[in-house]
Formats: C-alpha cells, sequence, structure tokens
C-alpha cells in the first residue's frame, strides 16, 4: 500500500514538476513539489533495489519466476561467456531497467484498459465481433492463452485501434538532437529535446483514412490479417529508442480483453444511455496521459 501511495501521490504533483523540468526557474515556484518528488524517486528506488537484490540472492537457474530472474539469467550468461555487455548488465543498470518498465507499464496499461472498456460498451457491434473470433478461436470452455494470440486477428486489430485513436501517452517521452538538424525548415539545435506528437500523427488525415472514426479494420490486411506495421502507427515511440515493452504491452492488453469478453459471456457490457451517451474526447493530463472521462458500465443480460 506504502508503494501505491507513493506512485499517486507522484503522479498527483507531476504535473507541476514537468514544467518546471522544463522551465528551470519554476522549480522554485514548485520547490514544495519538487522535493516531494524527489523523496518519492529515492524511496522507489530503493524499493525495486531490494527487490531486485532478494531476487540476486534466491536466483536459481532451473526456475525462471518472472522478468527480473531473466535480467538476472543473462547477467549470468554475460559473465560467463565474458561479452561485452558485461559493463552494461551490472546490478544498477538492471535495477533501473526494472523501474522503467514498472513505470512505463503501470498507468499507461491501466489507462488503455479503461479506453478498451468504453469502446466496447460503446460500439456493441465490434464488441460483438470480437466474441465471435474469441468463441471461434478459443472455443466456449477454454481460457485463452498465448498459443491463441496468432489468430485472433480483429481483436488484435480492435486493440491497436485503440492505441491509435487515444493513445494513452499523447505525447512520447522527451529525447534530445544528437547533432543540429531541421526538419520542415524549422531549425532544431542540438541538445534540443525533442516530443513525438502522438495523437496528432495518429489523427492526420493526409495519413488515415478519416482519423476520426473508430475501425479496428484498417489494421487488416486483405486477407484479414492484422498488421499493425503501418508508417503512421507511432503509439510505442519509432526507431531504436522505441518502447521496449511494445510485444509485452500488446500481448497483455489482447489477452486481458479476451478474457474479459470470456467472462462476462452472456452478457453485453454497455454503457447505460446506450452508444454515443459518453464523450470519447477524452480527459488529457500533461503527466498521467489521455484517460476516459467518468462514466459508468454496465452488464446487460442478452438472454
Amino acid at each position: 500500500m506504502e508503494l501505491v501511495n507513493n506512485q499517486k501521490e507522484l503522479a498527483d504533483i507531476s504535473k507541476y514538476v514537468i514544467v518546471a523540468d522544463m522551465i528551470p526557474p519554476l522549480k522554485l515556484v514548485y520547490r514544495k513539489q519538487w522535493k516531494t518528488m524527489i523523496t518519492n524517486n529515492t524511496f522507489f528506488r530503493e524499493f525495486i533495489k531490494s527487490k531486485y537484490q532478494n531476487h540476486l540472492k534466491t536466483y536459481k537457474p532451473e526456475v525462471v519466476r518472472d522478468f527480473c530472474d531473466c535480467l538476472i539469467a543473462a547477467k549470468f550468461e554475460a559473465e560467463a561467456e565474458n561479452r561485452d555487455s558485461v559493463e552494461q548488465l551490472n546490478d544498477d543498470n538492471l535495477g533501473l531497467t526494472l523501474q522503467d518498465l514498472f513505470i512505463a507499464g503501470t498507468d499507461t496499461t491501466r489507462i488503455t484498459l479503461g479506453w478498451i472498456v468504453l469502446f466496447l460498451a460503446n460500439f456493441p457491434q465490434i464488441q460483438q465481433k470480437c466474441r465471435n473470433e474469441i468463441d471461434s478461436v478459443v472455443g466456449g470452455d477454454d481460457v485463452v492463452g498465448h498459443d491463441h494470440k496468432s489468430k485472433l486477428n480483429y481483436v488484435q486489430a480492435f486493440v491497436t485501434e485503440t492505441l491509435r485513436y487515444r493513445p494513452a501517452t499523447p505525447m512520447s517521452l522527451p529525447h534530445k538532437a544528437v547533432v543540429s538538424s531541421s526538419i520542415g525548415g524549422h531549425s532544431i539545435p542540438k541538445d534540443t529535446p525533442v516530443h513525438l506528437h502522438e495523437n496528432a500523427i495518429h489523427h492526420d488525415p493526409r495519413q488515415w483514412d478519416k482519423p476520426e472514426e473508430f475501425r479496428p479494420e484498417r489494421f487488416l490486411d486483405e486477407n484479414g490479417k492484422h498488421n499493425s506495421r503501418v508508417p503512421s502507427f507511432v503509439a510505442f515511440g519509432i526507431g531504436r529508442r522505441a518502447c521496449l515493452g511494445e510485444k509485452l504491452a500488446v500481448t497483455d492488453l489482447v489477452l486481458i480483453t479476451c478474457r474479459l469478453l470470456q467472462a462476462t459471456r452472456g452478457y453485453e457490457i454497455a454503457l447505460p444511455g446506450g452508444p454515443g451517451s459518453v464523450s470519447l474526447a477524452g480527459d488529457i493530463d500533461i503527466a498521467q496521459g489521455l484517460e476516459t472521462v467518468k462514466h459508468q458500465i454496465v452488464l446487460k443480460s442478452i438472454h
């Protein structure tokens, strides 16, 4: 619970911290928030470090318990084979990797799942197509698993369209220009912070056919196979610095969506006021991303 409260407090003050980080003199104005951020980050780093150290002490090569064990295995393999990567696979870097994954994969997943439930409720025909595919691929009694994912093309397309239509982070994390350059006639000096405006790219009519329509079919090829390798789809960034958790995130979102629909078989996930009764514009927060507006969801019996 202490960790949950810690992260909630960080989320609440992060809007002030981000602005102060972009405009350093504002650190004086937001001194209290800045101090809280440092204190909470220190607590979080120590928490992750203790978890990593515990895994390191109890690690057994024959039993891989989680991602932390995978990192430790990579560290030991690099040491045993005297690879060049040994220097990078040290305890400090591996702990920071765990911290990054925890931060990047918590709120973004929560926000996207919120949109998934809203879109299922707002577009009953799409919900039914997802249910039909799940029943066809998985069957009525089996629980969906990783082996089914590649055959769930429409569900994957639905999740991808959710990420396009309402990306959890409309603005990417800042990168830095390593050399001076220019884009579209605008000069970008070396060391300039650069953000990717994902939401603008995802709704650019020059790149997408009717971008304001929610249409999973745009991510299906002529054979009905899921295809997310579309140049203008940048929900996880682009290039060598793209999100390293993309495959894990998409797989989790697909499986959670399927299991939700399986668990509610015999019912329709719906909005009390019916389709179109809730705004799909979202509630944007500079720090916490693009969340759904507050709304109610009901289960309606279809028998």
